[in-house]
Parts: structure tokens; sequence; C-alpha cells
């Protein structure tokens, strides 16, 4: 997977639009999102075939590779932009 155009989602406001904390990571086919705080849940979306993102792919084996990907990019991207609330492939296993 070509990783172009990575854009890091990050929130940390829940009271405005309800949403648990999270970040996350996208590129132009897929989003990979973690919930965290008080909550741990991983969530990847094929942007291309679900725009809406109805089907949370995370989990699914075939996506995997992907997701491992993703993973390596989100951390390099908290590294560049010392995020506090950076995901830890040792706290943060699924």
């Amino acid at each position: 997977m070509e990783l172009v155009n990575i854009h890091l989602l990050l929130d940390e406001y829940p009271a405005e639009h309800m949403v648990k904390r999270h970040y996350g990571v996208r590129t132009e086919r897929y989003k990979l999102i973690h919930f965290y705080n008080d909550i741990n849940w991983w969530e990847l979306y094929d942007m291309q075939a679900d725009p809406s993102e109805m089907h949370n792919l995370y989990g699914e084996a075939e996506y995997e590779p992907v997701v491992k990907e993703l993973k390596d990019e989100l951390l390099k991207l908290q590294e560049q932009y010392n995020d506090p609330v950076r995901f830890s492939p040792e706290r943060d296993k699924e």
C-alpha cells in the first residue's frame, strides 16, 4: 500500500459532538481510528468501498497488513508532532 496524503486525525473534545476521544491516520483509501482514554477500541474503514464508515474492518485477517502499516505510520506521525497522547503498541493491544 502506498502511503500518500497521510493525515493525522486528533480529537480531544468529546463534549462537542459526544464522540469518545480518538486519534487516527488516513490515506486516500483507508482510515484507522483509535478511541482511547476510558476505552481501547480500534476502527478501520475502506473509504472507497465504504465512504459512510458503516463496516468496521478492524480485526479481519485480510486487513492485518493494512492495519500494521497504518499503525506504524500513526506512531511515526505522533512522534514527529510530539503528540502527548501516543499510541503504544504494548499498551494499546487489541
